[in-house]
């Protein structure tokens, strides 16, 4: 009798060893499934972050481009000016020229 409560026990210490086992491997399982959605949220966030600095760079360029089109139209225009008012006074000086000869 007391071998078959001792060979009982055995086997129930086995079955209590055997969920043990179970569990450790169903808890590792979960934490490789838990470990692979962080890596695959840290890859997202890490490819939106990348998309978000390319997207600011790009329009930080064309910010410079705009301003530099903007300077060089705007010394366009007064160099434009310039010249225009150098030929209304070419223009003023040779009808002056002609008046005082006449």
């Amino acid at each position: 009798m007391r071998e078959r409560e001792a060979q009982m026990m055995l086997k129930h210490i086995e079955n209590l060893k055997a969920e043990e086992v179970k569990l450790a491997k169903l808890k590792q399982e979960r934490a490789a499934v838990m470990m692979k959605e962080v890596e695959a949220a840290n890859h997202e966030a890490i490819t939106v972050k990348s998309k978000k600095i390319m997207e600011e760079k790009d329009l930080e360029q064309k910010i410079v481009d705009y301003n530099k089109n903007k300077a060089m139209r705007e010394e366009e225009e007064a160099a434009e000016k310039r010249r225009i008012q150098q030929d209304k006074e070419r223009e003023t000086q040779k009808l002056r020229e002609m008046q005082e000869k006449a």
